[in-house]
């Protein structure tokens, strides 16, 4: 199954001066999900609830919500998704963050959200709050005024790797059906102004993106060496 999450945030979309949103009760959870940093992978805290929205035109539904905190720089990742099938509990933004389909990489400028559907997604929260129930609650409050930052700092934006991520990295070889779903982020650094990301399916694929992140250089790298254990 492929997990669309950005162009599936559209039908939970009515713009407008004020709604309500208030928080399903004893639907609030809290985990820890893989991101990465300067120092390497890490896990930051996240909140992930339900919400019901009555929008201005008086239509009602049930959402979720999660958010990512990150504790030492203060900067928070939310992010509104559409309710799932009747009987489906399963947030599915959280679901990509812990098979790493979406990760984030946080540091002093921000955090990045990067996300791999199908091809690479990014977006840079710049969003602050004192704590990850601060930035919950803040979040919500942008739902309510419909405010600039309704989707969170900044939009969504699809990168440009259509040169690096071909067709057999996830469709197998006479197989009509491509595998999507496997599709993961394996690391995320930054090397001086560029970035260096991994991307996993059918095989590990280095990329360096530059600081505006446009394709700098790509590169299929190979299978990891079996461990080997000296005979004593």
């Amino acid at each position: 199954m492929r997990l669309y999450f950005l162009m599936s945030l559209l039908p939970c979309i009515a713009f407008g001066a004020e709604r309500s949103v208030s928080p399903v009760g004893f639907s609030e959870s809290k985990e820890g999900v893989p991101a990465f940093s300067p120092s390497g992978a890490v896990t930051l805290p996240a909140v992930s609830l339900r919400l019901d929205v009555i929008h201005l035109d008086g239509k009602k539904e049930r959402c979720y919500l999660t958010v990512v905190y990150d504790p030492q720089n203060g900067y928070y990742f939310a992010r509104y998704a559409p309710p799932n099938a009747p009987g489906d509990d399963t947030d599915y933004v959280i679901k990509a963050l812990r098979s790493q389909m979406a990760t984030v990489y946080a540091d002093a400028t921000g955090l990045y959200a990067f996300e791999f559907p199908n091809t690479i997604w990014l977006r840079v929260a710049t969003s602050r709050a004192d704590s990850i129930e601060a930035a919950e609650r803040a979040y919500i409050h942008e739902m309510e005024q419909g405010g600039p930052n309704y989707l969170g700092s900044g939009n969504f934006r699809p990168l440009n790797l259509g040169k690096a991520i071909t067709w057999d990295f996830h469709c197998a070889p006479l197989h009509e059906v491509c595998q999507d779903h496997l599709n993961s982020i394996a690391s995320i650094g930054r090397q001086g102004s560029n970035w260096r990301l991994v991307l996993r399916n059918r095989w590990d694929q280095e990329i360096i993106l530059g600081s505006n992140f446009d394709l700098i250089s790509t590169q299929r790298l190979p299978p990891p060496k079996p461990e080997t254990h000296d005979r004593k």
